[in-house]
């Protein structure tokens, strides 16, 4: 039977709603993204309105009440979004290996593998995340590794091997 909380051991619930500029998250750009935190400290609410860079089609200007005027100026999702710490792309080689993507651990969250390293790395920090586990895997990234090798056919072995070995663990596998 589930213990009640007492007021320091019960976790927050954390509610986030997002509104798009069309009715398919996973590829229409998001207008706006409100959080709600509901503790034992009490309710809070955090709201921004983002710029998608396209127009606002009609039918979700009058679903939602959010219009072209409304988003003009305000922050672009990229700007709020997770990024690469300053100058940490310029350092990634541009040749053919293996990525890791690391957490606050020493198990990698995921492993990839590139013709360009440089390249591919920077396209998970695109901010257009088409999927829900992109997004999260580039909120809880807080180191990248890189073992570069010789041709595409060795990133492949080594991507191969280091996922086998890693298993479980990784998101996306």
């Amino acid at each position: 039977m589930p213990r009640p909380c007492s007021r320091t051991s019960c976790r927050p619930i954390v509610f986030v709603d997002l509104e798009t500029a069309g009715s398919d998250a996973t590829v229409d750009r998001i207008t706006e993204i409100d959080v709600v935190e509901a503790s034992t400290a009490g309710i809070e609410r955090w709201s921004v309105l983002v710029d998608p860079g396209v127009p606002v089609p009609p039918f979700i200007e009058r679903l939602t009440g959010i219009d072209d005027a409304m988003l003009r100026g305000q922050p672009t999702f990229e700007s709020l979004a997770p990024a690469l710490p300053e100058g940490t792309l310029k350092t990634l080689p541009s040749t053919p290996g293996v990525y890791l993507f690391h957490g606050d651990d020493a198990m990698p969250l995921y492993v990839g593998k590139s013709i360009n390293l440089r390249q591919r790395v920077a396209s998970h920090f695109s901010g257009d995340h088409r999927l829900a586990k992109d997004l999260s895997i580039s909120q809880a990234i807080r180191r990248i590794e890189c073992r570069e090798t010789v041709g595409e056919l060795g990133a492949l072995l080594l991507e191969a091997k280091l996922v086998k070995a890693c298993s479980r663990r990784i998101i996306g596998c």
